[in-house]
């Protein structure tokens, strides 16, 4: 209540004490429209006082736009669950978004770091690629994944085909068994010295064929010098 109110009320007080004193002897009349007269203009003294203080009050803002209450001795807002500013006209956040994030209607827009509802949960980097949980800023993987951030699938069954060892730093493979690739797809070699043996084999039929057959004429002649004369 400020001074202008006081005033207010203290001219009213006065005025009607004045004017029912002043007239008082018209209480000692035995014409009841005296004493109507006497009450009457004291009561309009008291309304008009009423009309002018209250509208002398402050007024609250946008009257709490509809999402709180008004405290009419100082013109504030008290408001709703939910709602705040100086009018209740904006939605709050979830725990004002924890300081982490800007509130936007009653979203909170998390800084880079955060997410959830009220931006209250650390976010873990990457989300931990898809391939793991996010346990306030730190990633636990899936099995066979691996780095800070789950990038690394570092599977021997699947990322080395079971032909190898997995290097869970980079995600790369050590073949073995002659086995070679990135994931240790390529089969070693098959031998090829069956075949060799075949093809020399082969090879030395026909020459001891040819040598046979030369030989046989070489015997003949031999035999029969005189043969052809």
């Amino acid at each position: 209540m400020n001074y202008i109110q006081i005033i207010i009320i203290l001219v009213g007080i006065l005025s009607t004490f004045i004017y029912f004193f002043k007239n008082i002897s018209l209480l000692k009349s035995s014409n009841k429209s005296d004493y109507l007269k006497l009450f009457g203009i004291s009561i309009f003294i008291i309304a008009v006082t009423v009309i002018i203080f209250y509208f002398s009050l402050p007024k609250c803002p946008s009257n709490c736009s509809g999402h709180g209450t008004c405290d009419i001795m100082n013109g504030t807002c008290t408001c709703d669950e939910g709602y705040g500013n100086v009018d209740c006209s904006v939605i709050n956040c979830p725990n004002n978004c924890n300081s982490n994030g800007t509130c936007n209607n009653g979203i909170c827009e998390c800084e880079p770091k955060y997410t959830g509802a009220d931006c209250s949960i650390l976010r873990c980097p990457n989300d931990c690629s898809k391939s793991g949980d996010c346990i306030n800023g730190v990633c636990k993987c899936k099995p066979g994944y691996y780095k800070a951030d789950c990038s690394v699938n570092c599977d021997p069954e699947k990322t080395c085909k079971n032909q190898g060892t997995c290097d869970p730093t980079y995600g790369s493979c050590s073949c073995i068994n002659g086995y070679s690739g990135t994931n240790c797809e390529i089969s070693p070699k098959k031998s090829n010295g069956l075949l060799v043996v075949i093809i020399i084999s082969i090879i030395v039929v026909i020459l001891i064929a040819v040598f046979m057959y030369f030989r046989k004429d070489i015997l003949s002649s031999t035999l029969n010098p005189f043969k052809d004369k």
